[in-house]
């Protein structure tokens, strides 16, 4: 038997009455099967509704963790599954027992602004570009659209104000099964071939497209639509947004994040990028001053290093990359055994050994089992990181090779 869809009747159903068909406790709750249901499952991009749900005479409220579709190998029809968390001990489930269902309303209202959103911008994408959206994901954590083609962000800007005037506008929206005529002589977008009825949901003057999930009736009820992002996605874009409620909280948290930043710099909005870079530029500026005396620093260390020290363990900060590779080549020509430079970072150190006499990966070996560096390399050098202190890594390097003779 086949769920009703009550959330394709109508968006705006709260709550519901239905019976269980199908009950299967599980390790963590329960999987139930209803005769009717109005919890949107997890569908064409979009996550499943929340909300809870009460058996008949009782008070208890048993929340809904996840809805799913999921095909009867039996019969390959669809069935709609419920997944049950959160059942007190003294509440059993069975077949036949009725049900109250609630809808988490806030949550299913934000998720018809997106997805309805998402219509009208896709729409246009396609009117004035021939753009395809090729995919959509709507969660609590991120709402995205994907397109096989790329905009500049003038265009962007302008799709963006025509969904905000068609918001505006507030234009119905509508929902139906059209017949198979009907659907011959229809024009619709569509993200795959759809096997079944075909069910059309049409933002008047924007948007016809094939689509399972519910929708607000008039697009004022979005309340607003903004592009937070856009970035390159397999030859495409993928566009970052969000509308209504969403949008204005992360509007909020943006503006606060400004406006915290203007005071801390003591200047305003507009000012903000130029001031950061200027701040970027000067913290460059001084740690190349900061790295050009540590380098000095460094070679003067070098320089004091008696000439028949086999051995030489040196350590610093602010140098990175080449100019650590130089150095350890400086230190390899003084010296025959283990020329090692850490130079400190924020997680321990950095480091680079070399030697013309000592198998250095048997130094990284050694490293990585007594004191839990990374890294490798060659016989004549390696690289990677450790966060050892100072005098840990002194005790096994000075009389490395030393060590290893003895033995």
């Amino acid at each position: 038997m086949q769920t009703i869809k009550l959330y394709d009747q109508d968006a705006y159903l709260k709550e519901f009455e239905a019976q269980i068909t199908a009950c299967e406790q599980t390790e963590n709750g329960y999987r139930l099967q209803l005769d009717r249901t109005a919890f949107f499952p997890e569908e064409g991009g979009q996550t499943a509704d929340r909300g809870f749900i009460v058996i008949e005479g009782s008070k208890v409220k048993i929340p809904i963790a996840d809805v799913q579709i999921q095909k009867d190998e039996a019969t390959g029809e669809e069935q709609i599954i419920h997944l049950i968390a959160g059942v007190p001990e003294t509440v059993k489930l069975a077949n036949g027992m009725n049900i109250k269902g609630e809808i988490d309303w806030a949550h299913r209202f934000s998720n018809m602004q997106q997805h309805t959103g998402e219509h009208i911008f896709s729409g246009i994408m396609n009117r004035d570009y021939g753009f395809e959206n090729v995919g959509f994901h709507l969660s609590d954590q991120i709402v995205t659209m994907d397109f096989d083609g790329i905009l500049t962000q003038e265009q962007l800007d302008r799709a963006e104000d025509e969904v905000n005037a068609a918001i505006a506008a507030n234009v119905p929206v509508t929902a139906y099964y059209p017949t198979p005529e009907e659907l011959r002589n229809l024009s619709y977008r569509s993200k795959k071939e759809i096997d079944g009825d075909i069910r059309i949901v049409t933002v008047e003057g924007f948007d016809i497209c094939a689509c399972c999930a519910p929708h607000v009736s008039r697009t004022g009820e979005i309340g607003g639509f903004k592009i937070m992002n856009m970035q390159s996605h397999r030859g495409g874009m993928r566009i970052s947004f969000l509308c209504g409620k969403r949008a204005l909280y992360a509007f909020r948290e943006q503006m606060n994040i400004l406006n915290e930043l203007v005071e801390l710099m003591s200047t305003n909005a507009h000012q903000i990028a130029d001031n950061i870079t200027k701040l970027k530029n000067e913290l460059s500026a001084t740690k190349g001053q900061l790295g050009d005396a540590n380098r000095k620093l460094l070679l003067q260390q070098i320089e004091e290093v008696p000439d028949g020290q086999t051995n030489v363990i040196l350590f610093t900060e602010g140098i990175e990359g080449k100019a650590l590779r130089d150095t350890v080549n400086l230190m390899m020509e003084r010296h025959d055994g283990v020329a090692a430079l850490f130079s400190q970072s924020k997680d321990g150190y950095r480091f680079i050994i070399g030697s013309k006499t000592v198998d250095c990966r048997e130094v990284a070996k050694q490293m990585k089992e007594k004191i839990g560096a990374q890294g490798g390399g060659s016989p004549q050098m390696v690289q990677g990181s450790v966060q050892a202190k100072e005098a840990q890594i002194r005790d096994l390097l000075e009389h490395f090779g030393e060590n290893q003779e003895s033995e």
